[in-house]
């Protein structure tokens, strides 16, 4: 999977611990904030770091090689339209794109343009419908 817009590594680092063949490209425009040697140690190459810009971590992974794409980067319109477009590319078939923080109106503005049907769950999460 790719979690786009990691900051912390919260999620990333439950979804880790609770799923024990999960691998997670980690793409934040900086790692600082979550990758550190105890967590290189910890997940190996599991957690796979990617500091870069969302739009330019996207060029680096291969189309249709995911199973679930997380946006929740910079939540502009603009941003989030191209994060939504470009990561759609590297789903596999039947593969899920969710987001985070759909009540911020660009979220809610290029989700609503670009998925015309999508699923809100806890916590302001969206999901795209199969």
């Amino acid at each position: 999977m790719a979690e786009v817009g990691v900051r912390d590594g919260r999620t990333t680092f439950w979804l880790l611990d609770h799923i024990p063949r999960l691998t997670i490209y980690a793409i934040d425009i900086s790692i600082r904030g979550f990758y550190t040697r105890e967590a290189a140690v910890r997940y190996g190459d599991r957690l796979r770091p990617i500091e870069a810009a969302s739009s330019i971590a996207a060029d680096r992974l291969s189309d249709h090689s995911l199973d679930l794409v997380f946006i929740d980067a910079n939540h502009s319109y603009r941003h989030v339209r191209e994060d939504i477009i470009k990561y759609s590319a590297k789903l596999r078939p039947g593969g899920l794109l969710a987001g985070h923080d759909i009540d911020y109106p660009g979220v809610n503005q290029a989700v609503r343009e670009l998925i015309p049907r999508f699923d809100v769950g806890p916590n302001n999460v969206w999901v795209r419908k199969a």
